[in-house]
């Protein structure tokens, strides 16, 4: 793995073997781990950090998500169908433990509340419920169609439907599912356009996005407000930071309003003619994942909010798509 800037201090890396591997430098205080999704059929969805000393592991079959309890870093893979469970120890050493066999359901997105790991099964249109002490399947909560994305406010789940049934073709839902934790049932169903992908949630509304539309659901009102995006320079992937939600837009990142206006000053330009993958902020640090042809190497871009460059790495792996960063002594941090 090359490293053309390094973030001095903070992170620690990984680089590249087809085996469980544990990585000997000294840790530093915070760990960033990128999972690449890897080519369909390939087997090669790859888990990297982000370093001076490179390190990488391949996990398996399209790699989509990653999320962390405690110690425990948990990678989604979907074309394998199962859950890929590394150890971190204090130090940041990153080892094998377990895999959990999710039997051909098609895993998506990953959520970790408390103790348990909600998982999005689009073949199986349900989310598989994880009891993290133990690492084993405890319940499936059923659904009116095939689910993508995530979000919480610790008292409901909020899942976007994206597929009618993904068995059966692609023919988009436009459902949001608002699920009670207690009894895992569904609460509420709202309406969208079709397809809804990402979800987030802050301060009383959800922020859903697609290819060609934003939405907003304002959960006191049970009111949907939608706007497509007509000049197609929108990403699909959001977070919230700070309060403030930032979506993937025109080779870069933007901040938007309660109204799903853009607010133009705080546009942050990557400065690449290539496809910005996935995007995550940590730390007053924004990592973008950017691919310019699908395949291996890709590159992960990582930005200060005056839109510095502060590091670019190369990772050798496809399409880096997911973030998460571990710190000592933390509870959990899924990935954005």
């Amino acid at each position: 793995m090359k490293i053309i800037n390094i973030i001095v201090g903070i992170l620690l890396i990984v680089g590249c073997s087809d085996d469980s591997v544990t990585n000997s430098q000294a840790a530093s205080s915070e760990v960033a781990f990128v999972l690449c999704e890897g080519n369909m059929n390939s087997n090669n969805a790859s888990l990297h950090t982000l370093s001076e000393d490179a390190l990488s592991i391949t996990t398996g079959d399209t790699g989509n998500s990653m999320a962390i309890y405690i110690n425990n870093l948990l990678v989604v893979n979907n074309g394998s169908s199962n859950i890929v469970i590394y150890t971190i120890s204090s130090e940041g050493i990153t080892e094998y433990a377990s895999t959990i066999d999710l039997n051909g359901s098609g895993p998506r997105e990953i959520l970790v509340i408390d103790d348990k790991a909600y998982v999005t099964q689009a073949l199986a249109k349900n989310i598989a419920v994880i009891d993290l002490n133990t690492m084993e399947v405890i319940n499936h909560i059923m659904l009116n169609g095939s689910p993508e994305d995530l979000a919480t406010d610790n008292t409901s789940l909020f899942v976007t439907i994206m597929y009618i049934d993904y068995n059966n073709g692609w023919d988009g839902s436009n459902l949001i599912s608002q699920i009670n934790l207690t009894t895992s049932e569904i609460d509420t169903t709202y309406e969208v356009q079709s397809s809804p992908i990402n979800i987030e949630y802050n301060n009383q509304k959800l922020y859903i996005t697609s290819y060609s539309w934003s939405s907003i659901i304002d959960l006191s009102s049970k009111v949907v407000n939608t706007v497509n995006n007509v000049d197609g320079n929108y990403g699909n992937d959001i977070t919230v930071y700070n309060n403030t939600v930032y979506r993937v837009y025109n080779k870069g990142i933007i901040s938007m309003d309660d109204e799903l206006n853009l607010l133009e000053d705080t546009y942050i330009d990557a400065t690449t003619n290539n496809t910005i993958y996935s995007m995550s902020i940590n730390s007053d640090l924004i990592y973008l994942g950017v691919t310019d042809d699908w395949q291996s190497p890709d590159s992960v871009f990582v930005l200060d909010f005056e839109g510095h460059e502060v590091s670019r790495y190369e990772v050798n792996g496809a399409s880096p798509g997911s973030f998460v960063f571990w710190k000592s002594n933390q509870l959990n941090i899924n990935a954005n």
